[in-house]
């Protein structure tokens, strides 16, 4: 599919090694304040930043954060930054994670109704401790939510607004992408499979 601009919006790609394999997460926000190479490379590092300091200590060692990633979505020429975490920060459970098919599902939704307005993200390396009975267990649940929303209060404070992007209507790209505001985000105590997750 062509490119499709979204006017204010910039995608951040959080890149891990898991099992040595190359996994990934992307959120998208809403640049509140002036779009531009400066914000782009601000939006990385503040990711960077909060994701090592409130995601990480809840996963297992057997993951690596190793940078963030973001692209201004202007055009297709705009600005990337890259903030890297080296040598790579690792998780802060010293137990072993849970492989693919048990990464935990932040579910994200908006104001809107229909598959445009919501959004998720399948976060790897779940400690094996939190999974009991093939479910995650609530209190791991409510930590990673909150630590979620952390991100999310850190991200706002730069006037970054997590978002759902849209760049479909009815099976046909729109003209320019559609950012709606998170509202609300929770984690269900059904793990997730990570597999098409994978890059490459």
């Amino acid at each position: 599919m062509a490119f499709v601009p979204v006017p204010g919006g910039i995608r951040a790609v959080i890149n891990y090694t898991f099992f040595g394999e190359s996994v990934s997460n992307v959120l998208n926000f809403e640049d509140l304040s002036s779009p531009g190479s400066p914000r782009v490379a601000l939006a990385s590092g503040e990711l960077l930043v909060s994701w090592v300091a409130n995601i990480m200590p809840l996963l297992s060692l057997d993951i690596v954060l190793n940078s963030v990633q973001s692209y201004d979505l202007n055009s297709a020429t705009a600005p990337v930054a890259l903030s890297s975490s080296s040598p790579g920060t690792t998780g802060g459970v010293a137990v072993e994670a849970e492989y693919v098919f048990a990464s935990a599902r932040i579910k994200m939704t908006t104001g809107l109704r229909g598959p445009s307005f919501r959004g998720r993200i399948f976060v790897p390396g779940v400690p094996v401790s939190e999974v009991g009975n093939g479910l995650l267990g609530s209190n791991f649940r409510s930590d990673l939510n909150t630590a979620f929303g952390q991100v999310r209060a850190d991200m706002s404070a730069q006037d970054f607004q997590l978002s759902v992007l849209s760049t479909v209507s009815g099976g046909v790209p729109r003209p320019t992408g559609v950012l709606t505001p998170v509202t609300v985000t929770g984690v269900p105590e059904v793990p997730s499979a990570l597999n098409r997750r994978q890059q490459g």
